[in-house]
């Protein structure tokens, strides 16, 4: 184990295996605080349309950085780890991380560029219904098109949700798990 000295600091500050670290760390901390911790804190303690208004400005934020460190993060494997192979399936780490990886970016970039913008436009014409009508979302009383636009924003947010904890938080979880195990 070298001593630490400025020079060997100065060297891990820009080795791709310190640039994969941080990256993955990063993802998974912001993944966990987004989806676990601030999301719910959120929800249980702020008016709705102020929880979805934030979260409407907070989820592409979080996307971008999710998709961008997890596509340095396939670019770190797969340029540094010459047994990669993401192009010939089988269930050994030369396929497995790099395709995890791939579902990280993929997953991010879906809820950022299709999902997200979906889902927070059919929150926002559900906030401008309900004070049309002064009817809340879920009060029975709500019209066909409330109960349309409900059913439009469950899936859609059922979707989005989906991606982030399967195509996201699950592969970077196990990316971790493998890499603080058995390196890059």
């Amino acid at each position: 184990m070298p001593q630490i000295t400025l020079s060997s600091l100065a060297q891990a500050t820009i080795s791709p295996r310190s640039a994969f670290q941080l990256a993955l760390g990063t993802n998974i901390g912001a993944g966990i605080w987004v989806s676990f911790i601030g999301g719910v804190i959120m929800y249980k303690n702020l008016p709705r349309p102020v929880f979805g208004n934030i979260q409407r400005k907070l989820f592409p934020a979080y996307f971008t950085l999710g998709s961008t460190l997890s596509a340095i993060l396939l670019t770190i494997q797969l340029r540094f780890n010459k047994s990669s192979n993401l192009f010939k399936p089988s269930l050994n780490s030369t396929f497995i991380i790099p395709f995890l990886l791939s579902s990280m970016t993929i997953s991010s970039l879906t809820n950022l560029i299709y999902i997200g913008p979906k889902t927070s436009k059919i929150m926002i014409n559900r906030h401008l219904l309900e004070d049309k009508e002064k009817i809340k979302y879920d009060d029975p009383r709500a019209g066909q098109e409330m109960k349309k636009l409900n059913k439009q924003f469950g899936i859609s947010h059922g979707i989005s949700s989906s991606l982030n904890l399967f195509g996201f938080l699950i592969p970077s979880v196990v990316v971790c798990l493998w890499v603080g195990e058995f390196g890059l």
